[in-house]
């Protein structure tokens, strides 16, 4: 859920930098285009991370493994 959430926010973060490129077309110097295609491409490296992320990261793995360890303690009670 946080996936699309964060996926949809970037796409709509694209689309408003490109509005704005493209409402303030006369009026933008190097250095905007410049920012606005840093925040283009952030938002894309953003979204290709999101896509291929596999909920792996150090937290979900801690928990995980606290949550195995106490199942195993439950089991080694139950078991005596």
């Amino acid at each position: 859920m946080l996936k699309r959430i964060g996926t949809i926010l970037n796409i709509a973060f694209i689309g408003f930098v490109i509005y704005l490129i493209i409402e303030n077309f006369d009026y933008f110097d190097i250095e905007d285009y410049l920012i606005s295609t840093a925040f283009i491409l952030f938002s894309l490296i953003n979204i290709v991370l999101i896509a291929t992320n596999k909920n792996e990261d150090f937290i979900s793995l801690y928990f995980r493994r606290k949550t195995l360890e106490e199942k195993k303690k439950i089991q080694e009670l139950e078991n005596k």
